[in-house]
C-alpha cells in the first residue's frame, strides 16, 4: 500500500477522463483503477485510509483524478484532508475556457436528466455550483493556503487538445518522469458522441443494485435518446462574463507566466 504521489482535482469537464487514461499509458506512472475514488470529499468517514491507499501501486508513482476536489464551495475540507494525508503530494488541475465548461457541465446534467433545457436560464444563476466550479482561481487560492506552488501544475484543457504530447511532457517533468514516447496512441476519452439521455438516473443509482443500474442503462443505450450540447443567449453569456471577470483577473495576476489565456474564447 501506498499514498498517492499526485492528484488530479478537476476540473470538472474540463478533460480529467482523457488525462487519467493517457497517463495510466505511461510506464513509470499507475492511475487508479477508478477514476472519480471521492475520498476526501465522499468516503472520508466512511472508508478507511487503508482502503483508499489500497487503490495504488506499492512500487510505482500513483495517482488519482477526482474532479469534485476542486468543489470547494461544497467541500471546502478537502484540501486540508489531503494536505494531512499527505502534505507532499502533487497537485495536477485542468483548466478549461470557464463558459465553455459551464456549459458542458449543464450538457452532462441534462443527459443525466438533473435539470431541464427550458430551465437552465434561471437554474444557471440560482445554482451557484455552475459558476463556482468555473472560478478556477478561488478554487486554487484555496490549495496554495496549505501547498507551495511547486506542488501545483496549472495545464490547459486547449493544450491537452491541441498538443497533447508537449502538454503531457509539462506534467511529466513536474512528476519527474521519463519524457512521454511520442508513439504512444493516444485515444481521447472525450465521450461526447456517446452521451444520451439517462431518465431518472440519480435516483437509480441512489436506490438500486450496481447489477440492476447497468441494466437500467443498457436500456437507454439502446432508446439512444440523443441531447443537444446547450446554447446560451448572448445575454445569458454576459452575465457569465460578469460572473467569472473577477476570478479570471486574478489568475493572470496571480500566475501570470503560467497560462495563455487567449486560448479562452469567451474572454
Amino acid at each position: 500500500m501506498q499514498k498517492p504521489d499526485f492528484i488530479i482535482i478537476g476540473a470538472m469537464k474540463a478533460g480529467t477522463t482523457s488525462l487519467h487514461g493517457f497517463l495510466d499509458l505511461h510506464p513509470e506512472l499507475y492511475m487508479s483503477k477508478a477514476k472519480e475514488i471521492n475520498y476526501f470529499n465522499k468516503y472520508y468517514y466512511s472508508r478507511s485510509s487503508d482502503w483508499y491507499e489500497k487503490q495504488f501501486s506499492g512500487s510505482m508513482l500513483s495517482g488519482e483524478a477526482t474532479p469534485a476536489y476542486s468543489w470547494i464551495h461544497k467541500y471546502p475540507e478537502v484540501p486540508s484532508r489531503i494536505y494531512q494525508f499527505n502534505p507532499n503530494v502533487k497537485i495536477i488541475y485542468l483548466l478549461r475556457d470557464p463558459i465553455d465548461r459551464i456549459i458542458s457541465h449543464l450538457h452532462h446534467d441534462l443527459y443525466r436528466d438533473r435539470i431541464k433545457l427550458e430551465d437552465i436560464p434561471e437554474i444557471l444563476f440560482k445554482d451557484s455550483h455552475y459558476i463556482n466550479s468555473s472560478k478556477y482561481w478561488y478554487q486554487l487560492s484555496n490549495y496554495l493556503k496549505l501547498f507551495p506552488s511547486d506542488q501545483l501544475c496549472l495545464i490547459q484543457t486547449e493544450d491537452l487538445r491541441n498538443k497533447p504530447y508537449e502538454t503531457l511532457n509539462e506534467i511529466c517533468k513536474f512528476l519527474k518522469v521519463s519524457s512521454f514516447n511520442p508513439k504512444t496512441p493516444l485515444k481521447n476519452r472525450n465521450t461526447g458522441s456517446r452521451r444520451y439521455l439517462i431518465k431518472h438516473h440519480d435516483f437509480v443509482h441512489d436506490k438500486f443494485p450496481k447489477k440492476l443500474v447497468k441494466y437500467y442503462h443498457w436500456l437507454f443505450y439502446f432508446l439512444n435518446i440523443k441531447i443537444e450540447r446547450p446554447k446560451l443567449s448572448n445575454e445569458i453569456l454576459e452575465k457569465l462574463r460578469n460572473e467569472l471577470n473577477s476570478d479570471v483577473d486574478n489568475l493572470k495576476k496571480q500566475i501570470p507566466n503560467h497560462l495563455d489565456l487567449t486560448l479562452w474564447n469567451n474572454f
